[in-house]
């Protein structure tokens, strides 16, 4: 098997990886893994918690579609509320609900865009008026997943560097890996 691009690493992380590798601590194989997980991230970015859940087979699309649609409930009820108390127009609604549900995006998203109110006044605006749940304590709450296999979904998104890959994925402990780099840090100093 070849070895990846080695260029996708940070200076600091290709030099481990090289360290591992020969002393025979890590695999090509497992390199290459991490390789393609940092190109994927490096093009696709960082998961929110939903894409991670889904891709490790926690929950379907459906789950995630249920939550989207009943946060989206909230919003547009808050949204009808926030325009009885003249806080935004009748027209201002319509045309948020009318986007909202033309791009599939989400209220908070529109409103901004729209520039009637930032999205992060809005959040504060609605996080201190109206109690909702985030993804993950409403699949919790819902009984879709189990406290820990959201920590551990929490704990898969939250993987970026080699280190922390070859942590999670039980391929080397952490004692091991900071003894490793602190013999690595005395012979480049």
């Amino acid at each position: 098997m070849a070895l990846g691009d080695l260029s996708l690493l940070e200076e600091e992380e290709a030099v481990l990886a090289r360290v591992l590798l020969k002393n025979n601590l890590l695999t090509e194989e497992e390199l290459n893994r991490f390789l393609a997980f940092r190109e994927r991230r490096g093009t696709a970015g960082k998961k929110y918690i939903g894409g991670t859940l889904i891709d490790l087979g926690y929950i379907s699309q459906a789950n995630l579609d249920e939550y989207v649609k009943e946060n989206f409930a909230q919003h547009t009820a808050f949204l009808h509320k926030i325009t009885k108390e003249g806080y935004v127009t009748p027209e201002q609604e319509a045309l948020i609900k009318k986007k909202s549900l033309e791009t599939k995006g989400d209220v908070v998203t529109v409103i901004s865009e729209l520039n009637i109110m930032t999205r992060e006044n809005y959040i504060r605006f609605f996080n201190n008026r109206e109690p909702i749940l985030r993804l993950g304590e409403w699949l919790v709450m819902k009984k879709k997943i189990s406290q820990s296999q959201l920590d551990y979904a929490v704990k898969a998104q939250s993987v970026n560097s080699l280190e922390d890959y070859l942590t999670f994925h039980d391929i080397m402990n952490a004692e091991t890996l900071e003894n490793i780099k602190k013999k690595i840090a005395e012979t480049y100093d």
